[in-house]
C-alpha cells in the first residue's frame, strides 16, 4: 500500500507545526512520520534531527535541500521512509516557496497563513494585478518562474520557449475578454490577484487562516472575505473545491478549528481509500 502524504505549507511561524501536532495527536493507529524541508545551499548540512521531539510522530526529520534538486531530494527522502513499511502516513512541512508545492504529488495540501497587517501583503492592487496578468500573457517563461519559483536549469520549467504574445492592449477588447473568460484566463486572472508567496491559496485543498496570534480584527475580516470571494470564483468558474477556515489552532475548544481538522482527516481518509 502506498503512503498517504499531507503537505503543510505556509509562511514562517504561521502555525504549521502546531497543526501537524494537532493532527498527529488525533491520529488513529500508526503514528505519522514527520519531514521538515528547508531550502539551503550545497554547503548546508544534509540532514538534521529536530531537537524538540514531536511525541505523537513515529519519526521526525529535518532536511535541507537545494532548490535545483528539490524534486529529486524530496522524492528520495519519502522513498527512504516508506521503504520498509506499507500504508504510512507522512506529514511534509515546508515554508511557502512554490518549488515545494510542485515537487511531489501530495495527496492533500494544506496552507497555513497569518492575518496580514495590511491586505497588500497577500493581495496585489488592481494596477499590480493588471500588470501581472499582462506579463503572464506576454512572457510564458516569467509566468512559469513565478508559478514554480525555480531558477533556470536544464530541467526547469523556465526553460520553456520565451513566447511573446501580441500586446493585449493592441487586440480587440472582445478577444481579451474571451481569453479572460476561458479556464486558462480565469486561472491566470485569479492567481495574479495574489502576491507570489500566497499562490498556495489556489493550490491547496484546505486553507487555514490562523487568528490565534496577534492581529487586527478588521483587517482579518476583510482578508477572510477576499479569500472567500476568490475561492468562490474558482468554484463557480472552474469547479474547484477548497475548504477555507479562519480559526485558532491553539484553542482546543475552537469549533472552527475542529471542523478544519476533521476536513483534513476526511481528505486523508479518502486518499487512503482511493490510492492513485
Amino acid at each position: 500500500m502506498q503512503p498517504t502524504i499531507l503537505h503543510i505549507s505556509g509562511p514562517p511561524a504561521s502555525g504549521k507545526t502546531t497543526l501537524a501536532e494537532l493532527l498527529a495527536a488525533r491520529a488513529q493507529g500508526t503514528k505519522p512520520d514527520y519531514l521538515r524541508f528547508d531550502l539551503g545551499t550545497d554547503t548546508a548540512p544534509r540532514t538534521l534531527r529536530i531537537a524538540d521531539s514531536l511525541s505523537d510522530m513515529a519519526s521526525v526529520t529535518h532536511q535541507t535541500v537545494q532548490s535545483e534538486l528539490v524534486f529529486e531530494e524530496i522524492a528520495d527522502a519519502l522513498k527512504t521512509i516508506t521503504a520498509n513499511s506499507d500504508g504510512k502516513t507522512i506529514f511534509v512541512e515546508t515554508n511557502a516557496q512554490p518549488c515545494f508545492r510542485h515537487a511531489y504529488p501530495y495527496h492533500v495540501k494544506v496552507f497555513v497563513m497569518l492575518p496580514p497587517p495590511t491586505l497588500g501583503v497577500i493581495f496585489r492592487s488592481e494596477a499590480e494585478t493588471a500588470e501581472a496578468i499582462q506579463r503572464a500573457m506576454d512572457d510564458t517563461a516569467e509566468f512559469a518562474s513565478e508559478l514554480f519559483g525555480m531558477g533556470a536549469g536544464p530541467q526547469d520549467s523556465t526553460m520553456l520557449p520565451n513566447v511573446k504574445l501580441p500586446d493585449a492592449r493592441s487586440q480587440p477588447a472582445q478577444s481579451v475578454e474571451e481569453f479572460l473568460n476561458s479556464d486558462v484566463g480565469t486561472e491566470i486572472a485569479a492567481r495574479m490577484q495574489l502576491q507570489p508567496e500566497y499562490h498556495a491559496i489556489m493550490d491547496s485543498d484546505v486553507i487555514l487562516l490562523n487568528v490565534g496570534l496577534c492581529h487586527d480584527e478588521a483587517v482579518t475580516a476583510r482578508c477572510a472575505r477576499r479569500i472567500d470571494a476568490l475561492l468562490e470564483t474558482l468554484r463557480q468558474r472552474l469547479g474547484r473545491q477548497h475548504w477555507f477556515v479562519a480559526c485558532n489552532p491553539f484553542d482546543g475548544d475552537d469549533p472552527r478549528c475542529r471542523r478544519g481538522l476533521e476536513r483534513i482527516e476526511l481528505l486523508m481518509n479518502t486518499a487512503k481509500a482511493n490510492p492513485s
